[in-house]
């Protein structure tokens, strides 16, 4: 049974402070959109429901996470021991990457904690914000950089690169 338990509560900001422009935003969630849908991280799928994440598995094993959304939730989760031990043999994986048991759990808990909310896709972008690169990479995978037209104080415009 799932238990819940309100960690944080910011009822005077219940939307936050938008940082980025809405077309870069708009355009990330659609590269991230392409992580679940056809990626590393397909196993986070959701039934009727779209998602957006990125994995990512550290060498050797040593940490494995899937961080997720749909439009209104955000879940992480992060695998790994205090002593830095590698994520070997767990569950009959040899190795634990992020797109496997992770986000498993992430797509076990969301199942639950999005039942009864409010089912809303992702906006489209209108055109792509910024420069967006892709670079075919192993195994039908992509290497997909984006770089902001809008400078940022102390970014050098590189916004991201996702494995998608």
């Amino acid at each position: 049974m799932l238990r819940a338990r309100v960690l944080e509560d910011h009822p005077d900001n219940p939307q936050g402070t938008q940082v980025i422009a809405q077309q870069h935003a708009d355009t990330m969630n659609l590269v991230l959109k392409g992580a679940v849908e056809n990626g590393t991280g397909t196993t986070a799928r959701l039934d009727g429901r779209e998602v957006a994440g990125k994995t990512g598995t550290t060498s050797n094993y040593r940490d494995a996470r899937f961080v997720g959304y749909t439009t209104d939730l955000v879940t992480s989760v992060w695998l790994g021991f205090e002593k830095s031990k590698p994520l070997i043999n767990v569950r009959g994986l040899a190795g634990v990457s992020g797109g496997s048991l992770p986000a498993q759990i992430w797509h076990d808990y969301m199942d639950l904690a999005t039942r009864g909310r409010p089912n809303r896709p992702f906006e489209s972008p209108a055109e792509l914000g910024g420069i967006v690169q892709v670079t075919p990479w192993l195994a039908g995978a992509y290497v997909v950089a984006m770089f902001s037209s809008v400078g940022l104080p102390g970014l050098n415009n590189f916004v991201g690169e996702f494995l998608v």
